[in-house]
């Protein structure tokens, strides 16, 4: 596969290599889950309420998520890493692509509890770079390249070939 197949490749199908708007966000996680009675599920919404007042008067958000959040992501501050679209429960998406870069959201519930979202850093849709697919590109080519040449070879000795089956009777024609 030459780089000239490579470079073409990429320019000719730019879909292939579009990454998704994305979001990197953190969270406060007061989870429902092991809350079954009306009580524990009280006292987890004051909870939440509780923690949402302490920021809005100025508390540090990573900090109260490793004090505070439930989830797994609470050590890290909360923080989820990126994510696109598709890849979290609707109501927190929804949230979450909604806010600005350093917003706090409100309070958002979903089947796993009361979240507080922040929004660390948005990345508009974009092109991959070419040096990281060229691999993949390189890969793709060469094993299509590969089929291709064994078809046409085995289409080759088919043409050439007297298939004979031993045995096998022959039908008169009407």
């Amino acid at each position: 596969v030459s780089d000239e197949e490579l470079t073409q490749f990429y320019s000719e199908n730019p879909v292939y290599f579009i990454q998704p708007e994305r979001i990197n966000a953190s969270h406060i996680l007061v989870s429902l889950e092991d809350k079954t009675t009306d009580a524990e599920k009280e006292s987890a919404l004051l909870k939440i309420k509780r923690i949402e007042n302490e920021l809005k008067n100025g508390a540090d958000f990573a900090e109260l998520a490793i004090v505070e959040s439930e989830g797994p992501s609470g050590p890290n501050g909360g923080n989820l890493g990126e994510f696109t679209k598709g890849q979290m429960v609707p109501e927190f998406e929804e949230a979450a692509f909604a806010l600005s870069v350093d917003a706090i959201s409100s309070i958002v519930e979903t089947q796993f509890g009361y979240h507080i979202i922040k929004l660390n850093n948005k990345i508009p849709e974009s092109a991959v770079p070419f040096d990281e697919v060229k691999q993949s590109i390189y890969d793709y080519l060469l094993q299509e390249k590969s089929q291709n040449s064994v078809s046409d070879f085995i289409e080759s000795l088919k043409s050439v070939a007297k298939i004979r089956i031993p045995g096998a009777v022959k039908q008169k024609k009407l």
